[in-house]
């Protein structure tokens, strides 16, 4: 209850930072962790006809909303190799952030492309209280697949690429 300011808050954090990196996004645990989410990542994002998938969830469906905890924001990011910093904002996983997986659609040749960001609330607005909406939205950040070979001109990883990084990412036996 000390902390008089943002230099005393990044050294903190820096070091929360580096037990979560330890405990969460080192590679071998994370892939672990994460192979049953990325699974079902995975079956959202492929197209293909109605089928129950684990969780009892149909799928193809438009939105697939899984709540979580900051441990799977770490493993899923530690899986698959996703790094961030958020601007003016110690605390790399943050309270309320969301990673959000969007497939679009290039309607000029059907390719098929997945964007990654990271969305946040900002320390600001939860400082302020600030109701979250279309004129104050929360902060976003485009994130980078490392391993992805395969990019369009807005960044976005395409279909096969993130299927197959999440393939090399997930530990089958891990597979719920």
């Amino acid at each position: 209850g000390r902390i008089t300011d943002s230099h005393q808050w990044n050294t903190l954090l820096s070091l929360h930072n580096a037990q979560f990196y330890l405990l969460q996004r080192t590679p071998e645990v994370a892939r672990s962790r994460a192979t049953p989410l990325l699974d079902l990542i995975m079956a959202a994002l492929t197209p293909h006809p109605p089928q129950k998938q684990a969780y009892g969830v149909t799928l193809p469906t438009s939105v697939l909303f899984i709540a979580g905890h900051d441990t799977n924001l770490a493993n899923l990011g530690g899986a698959l190799e996703l790094n961030w910093t958020l601007p003016g904002q110690p605390d790399n996983t943050p309270p309320g952030g969301e990673l959000v997986f969007e497939r679009w659609r290039r309607l000029s040749d059907n390719s098929q492309w997945i964007q990654v960001s990271l969305v946040f609330q900002t320390l600001q607005q939860m400082r302020d209280k600030t109701p979250l909406s279309l004129n104050t939205p929360p902060g976003e950040v485009k994130l980078t697949l490392a391993g992805c070979e395969e990019r369009n001109a807005q960044g976005m990883c395409s279909l096969a690429g993130f299927t197959q990084i999440v393939n090399e990412a997930r530990i089958p036996a891990c597979s719920l």
